[in-house]
């Protein structure tokens, strides 16, 4: 490649202009869409109105109080990050980095999505589905998972075209993600905030609004027109000697 195809490449945009679900993803993304809204569906029917755990849950929550509750300074640490401050405060870190990577549609995603992610559950879920514990307010799905889920799913999608790091790492990073989540959203049932099925009620809800989100923002991205920077001089002429009439008129 020579030099003007090389300044012309790096004019065409990159990062910024790269779909956040590559065509090779789009059919597992909307799969896992799927399933997610038919788990939260089921589940939200399940526990609708219910102030005490069912089956499910007493077998796995009882098992996790004996087994993890007694670290309950432990457990209040791990559940940290679940906290809405400690959500917002690692979205707004993930988006300024974003945005600093001039990686624009990934920011918007983390914006939109944690956000989108949050409201839904606090506005819509909760007080649909009207489930208690301990007489407080709705506990489906669970706000912490939601919110640790969205973050985790999104450093996921973001991650998967970070293409400055190697794929080991973006492997390793993506996956420390979704075990922190998974930590804090069993610290929650450790400690007796939450029932089981809460915290895979808010996985699911925060998989399927990241996934949801990325597959608007390419979708609205595609929609719009490309758009050119200005022509580079002699980067797109052809040179002369490519020119079907120039070897007859040399001859001449």
């Amino acid at each position: 490649m020579g030099r003007a195809s090389r300044h012309v490449a790096s004019r065409v945009p990159g990062r910024a202009g790269s779909p956040l679900l590559p065509a090779a993803s789009r059919w597992p993304a909307a799969v896992a869409v799927a399933v997610c809204a038919l788990v939260t569906l089921l589940l939200g029917v399940i526990v609708h109105g219910r102030e005490t755990a069912d089956g499910l849950d007493r077998t796995i929550d009882r098992w996790l109080h004996h087994s993890i509750g007694r670290h309950r300074a432990i457990l209040n640490l791990v559940s940290l990050p679940g906290a809405p401050i400690a959500v917002a405060v690692l979205a707004t870190a993930l988006v300024v980095a974003c945005l600093v990577a001039r990686r624009w549609r990934a920011a918007a995603l983390v914006a939109i999505a944690v956000l989108a992610a949050s409201a839904l559950t606090e506005l819509a879920l909760k007080v649909l589905v009207g489930r208690r514990m301990g007489g407080g307010t709705g506990s489906f799905p669970s706000g912490h998972a939601v919110g640790v889920f969205s973050l985790a799913v999104a450093v996921c999608v973001v991650l998967a075209q970070a293409h400055r790091l190697k794929p080991a790492p973006r492997r390793l990073l993506a996956l420390g993600a979704l075990l922190a989540a998974t930590a804090v959203s069993v610290a929650m049932v450790g400690l007796n905030h939450h029932y089981f099925t809460d915290i895979i009620g808010g996985a699911a809800v925060g998989t399927a609004v990241v996934l949801l989100t990325a597959f608007a923002l390419d979708w609205l991205c595609a929609r719009q027109p490309p758009r050119h920077g200005p022509p580079t001089a002699g980067a797109h002429s052809t040179p002369p000697w490519e020119h079907a009439g120039y070897a007859r008129r040399r001859r001449s």
